[in-house]
């Protein structure tokens, strides 16, 4: 058996008479066992093994595998090569996109945020007044005629509503300068009592008592300044001045009189008679702009007026050319 196994060892040659001369090709192994033909031996070694045809196909398939062995690790050394350097160029890609993905945040300037405007460009609302003086100033007058002998007194009381409201809105000029208007409405009106006496020996008496009653709608529009530019938050102050204008309408006035006797006539409902429908002011004031959780603009603010003339001037009864008013109003 040692002469064989030395023999198997050496590297086949087809000249050897005795030796086993086996394919080369791989494919070989592949074919039906009766297909493998051993051609070109002239003999088979004592103590080999073979098939029904004498061919040693065992000997041959080991020694087909043994010659393949060399290129088949060639070829998985080959392809771990390959897998190795996917997986490396995978983990530069991955790690390149990363660092471009992180890059912008990095380098990048920093974003610029658009500056909150705490006074708007435009703004509307509601607003509410008070007033901190009478629209008719109480007065008494009395006036006296010798022939014939004839007294006159004058009462008069005011009747007016201190409170008024409307609409407001402001458009902005610059950082720190806006426009405001508003349109008030607002109620007069007022009570005069005149009593007459006549004759000098014999006094006659009548009583005439008179309630008149109108609307007022203001529309006051100023200029105002704020001590802080739009975009600094917290309250704010500002003055203001400008003019405004005053209109009367719905007037009408109601007349009952005891004469002499005690007889009263009642009601004469006429049309009252102002001194002017429509009247010119001087408008000055300083305020306070607050903003809520919600965004609503608070402001309050105190205004004084110089109105140019008055209103209703008849005997006693004179409308007030000063006026004086709190005001509290809502934008949005």
């Amino acid at each position: 058996m040692a002469p064989e196994n030395q023999s198997l060892r050496k590297p086949p040659h087809p000249d050897r008479t005795g030796l086993l001369v086996c394919p080369r090709d791989p494919s070989w192994l592949e074919r039906p066992p009766s297909s493998r033909s051993l051609a070109g031996n002239t003999g088979v070694p004592a103590g080999v093994e073979t098939d029904g045809g004498g061919n040693a196909s065992g000997i041959c398939e080991i020694a087909v595998l043994a010659h393949a062995a060399p290129n088949l690790m060639y070829d998985l050394t080959f392809m771990l090569i390959q897998a190795k350097a996917g997986v490396l160029f995978v983990c530069l890609s991955g790690g390149v996109l990363f660092a471009q993905g992180e890059k912008p945040s990095s380098s990048s300037a920093p974003e610029v945020r658009k500056p909150v405007n705490y006074v708007r460009r435009a703004s509307a609302g509601v607003t509410l007044s008070v007033l901190g003086l009478s629209q008719v100033r109480p007065g008494s007058l009395t006036t006296s005629k010798t022939s014939p002998a004839v007294d006159t007194d004058y009462s008069t009381t005011d009747a007016s509503q201190r409170i008024g409201g409307g609409l407001t809105a402001q458009a902005v000029i610059t950082n720190r300068f806006a426009v405001s208007a508003s349109l008030l409405l607002r109620r007069i009106g007022y009570q005069m009592s005149t009593t007459v006496y006549t004759g000098t020996t014999t006094t006659t008496i009548t009583d005439t008592h008179e309630d008149t009653r109108a609307r007022l709608i203001d529309v006051p529009v100023v200029l105002r300044y704020y001590f802080k530019d739009r975009e600094e938050p917290g309250p704010r102050w500002f003055v203001e001045g400008g003019g405004a204008l005053r209109k009367v309408s719905r007037d009408r006035t109601s007349i009952d009189t005891t004469d002499k006797d005690g007889i009263n006539t009642c009601c004469q409902v006429t049309r009252a008679t102002p001194n002017r429908r429509s009247v010119r002011g001087i408008v000055a004031g300083v305020g306070l702009q607050l903003i809520d959780p919600l965004g609503v603009r608070v402001v309050p603010e105190v205004r004084y007026t110089r109105w140019t003339a008055d209103v209703f001037s008849s005997f006693s009864t004179r409308t007030r050319r000063d006026q004086v008013e709190a005001i509290i109003s809502l934008t949005f």
